[in-house]
Order: C-alpha cells, then structure tokens, then sequence
C-alpha cells in the first residue's frame, strides 16, 4: 500500500501534468480547503457577472469523506455538497467551506453555458524572504482575470497567499484577509493585483504562480 504522503504527491504531480497540457482559458480554475483554513472563495470580486459554476472534488485520499457548504451571493446552501461528486450552482459571488475534518487534495471549477475564452498566461514568482506585496498587474481599464499559486514543490511547500485587486484585501466572512492555500485559483475583475505569497523554500527559491488574462 502506498504511504499516504507519496500518493498525495502523486495525484499532484499527474494533475499539474494534465492541467499544462491544456489550453489556457478564463473559463477554469482550483480551490482547496484544509483543517486550519475550512473557507475560500473561488470569486473575489464583487463586480462579477452572474455565471454558472461547475464545483468538483473528486480525489479521495483517506476514508473521510468531506463536506462542504457552497455559498453564492452571501447566501449559504442548506444542502452539502460531499467530496467524491459535482455540483452547479449560479451566482456572482461563489465561496465555498469545508464542514469536516478531513485531508483535501485538489478542487477545481469550471465556467459553464457560455463560450470560453483563451487567455494569456503570464507567470509571477515571489521570494519570501523579501516579505513584501508582488505587483503583478496594473492596468488602465478594468479587466476579468485568473490569479493562481501553484502547487508546492520540492523546494517550496506549505505555499499559499493573499490577493489585493484595486488596493483591497479579499476578506473571508469574517472580515479578515484570506488565506488562499496551494492550487487556488481566484477569479476577479479589476485593474491592479497584488499578492502576498508564504511558504518554506530552500535555496532561497520562489513560490510560483500565474495571472491569466483574455487574449
């Protein structure tokens, strides 16, 4: 049987594989959840249109099986959605909790009933020993974009960061600054982006990620 840690690195490194090799649109992206942060949003903008949201959980790594509430426009789902399975939800603002406890590997989401659109993927890379905020756009005119942290490696682990878009944090419900953990991908609309990334990384090596906008 393979050590749990392993099979977890496992099921990254295919789907960071798999993930490569596709196309790069606005329409896609993950989410990830854990014990210590149960909260995340897949939108962090409030100046989205209404869209239809595809939410998939489907790698299963231990005998817990998760549960998770799906929040859209501030308003919580009474029904659960479990780890293992699918669901669509419409809304312009989509968050997601983790209601159990349990080991979670990779979310992911996808932008459905409408044309996709191809996108230039424009890397960042954040060293934390610098400590500060990552300019990694500013724009003169509004704009729909992805911002993602990838997955940790064999330099930098237990990765995760902050996004600022126009000067302000996105907050969880309680007002505080999120924490997005490794594989995130925040969809938002706006003109300067900031993140504030931390992990441990030897040799001094960065934390990586990317920003997509439309082509």
């Amino acid at each position: 049987m393979l050590n749990k840690k392993y099979f977890i690195i496992f099921i990254l490194i295919v789907t960071n594989f798999a993930t490569n090799g596709q196309t790069a649109t606005l329409s896609a992206g993950g989410w990830r959840t854990s014990n210590n942060n149960p909260f995340t949003r897949i939108t962090g903008s409030n100046n989205l249109a209404t869209k239809i949201y595809r939410i998939e959980c489907t790698a299963l790594v231990d005998t817990s099986i998760l549960q998770f509430r799906i929040i859209v426009d501030g308003t919580p789902i009474q029904a659960t959605f479990q780890e293992g399975s699918y669901v669509v939800v419409e809304g312009k603002q989509i968050a997601i909790e983790q209601l159990s406890q349990g080991t979670m590997v990779r979310g992911a989401w996808t932008i459905i009933q409408e044309p996709e659109i191809a996108a230039t993927t424009v890397p960042w890379n954040y060293y934390p020993s610098l400590s500060n905020d990552l300019l990694v756009a500013s724009l003169k005119v509004e704009q729909e974009f992805l911002i993602s942290i990838n997955y940790s490696t064999i330099n930098c682990s237990n990765t995760s960061f902050n996004v600022f878009i126009n000067g302000q944090p996105v907050k969880d419900t309680n007002n505080n600054t999120l924490i997005f953990l490794e594989g995130s991908t925040v969809y938002g609309k706006g003109k300067s982006i900031l993140i504030r990334a931390t992990g441990a990384c030897t040799n001094n090596m960065p934390i990586v990620g990317d920003l997509k906008l439309a082509k």
